[in-house]
Order: structure tokens, then C-alpha cells, then sequence
């Protein structure tokens, strides 16, 4: 009887042994998956927001690159209008001087 009652006991050991491997078995890649994806989402965090502030100073640069454009082309056509009276008032003063320096034939 005493066989029967150690072999029982082992057996019972061996079979809660069994059930605590699976136990840990199943719930180790839970615990695991569950860290992993909290690495993840704040990874993903972190990117967001590396890329709204990238996506901003990007705004940011094309705002400053229209309103420079914008100026431009205000105050270009300005500016070469000046310079083509200003040519247009030393050719007059060089034909001027040529026209009394050289004689007419």
C-alpha cells in the first residue's frame, strides 16, 4: 500500500508540476507581448511627435519662403522700374553730349 501511496503522490506532484509549466508557459508571452507593446506605443509616441514638429517648422518655412515671394514680387517690379528710368535717363544725357560734341554732317 505504501508503493500505491508514494507512486500517487508523485503522480500528483508530477501532474501540478505539469500544470504550473503550462501556467508559466502561457502566461510569461502575455506578460512579455504586454511590455513589448507598451515599448512600442511609446515609441510611437515619441515619433508623432518628432514628426508634428518637423511637419510644423515645415509649415513654418513655407509660410516665411510665400511671404518672401510675396514681397518679391511687390517690390521687384518696383525696383526694376526704377533702374530702367535711371538707364533710360543716362542714355538720354549720353546722347545729349554726343549730340554736342560731334557735328552734324
Amino acid at each position: 500500500m505504501t508503493i500505491k501511496i508514494a507512486s500517487l503522490i508523485t503522480s500528483s506532484l508530477s501532474f501540478i508540476g505539469v500544470i504550473f509549466i503550462i501556467y508559466n508557459h502561457f502566461r510569461k508571452p502575455d506578460e512579455d507581448a504586454s511590455k513589448n507593446i507598451a515599448l512600442m506605443q511609446q515609441g510611437c509616441q515619441l515619433k508623432h511627435e518628432s514628426l508634428d514638429k518637423d511637419i510644423s517648422a515645415i509649415y513654418k518655412s513655407i509660410e516665411s519662403i510665400s511671404r518672401t515671394f510675396s514681397l518679391f514680387q511687390k517690390n521687384e517690379f518696383k525696383h526694376i522700374e526704377d533702374r530702367m528710368g535711371a538707364l533710360e535717363k543716362g542714355q538720354t544725357v549720353i546722347t545729349t553730349i554726343l549730340d554736342e560734341r560731334l557735328p552734324k554732317k
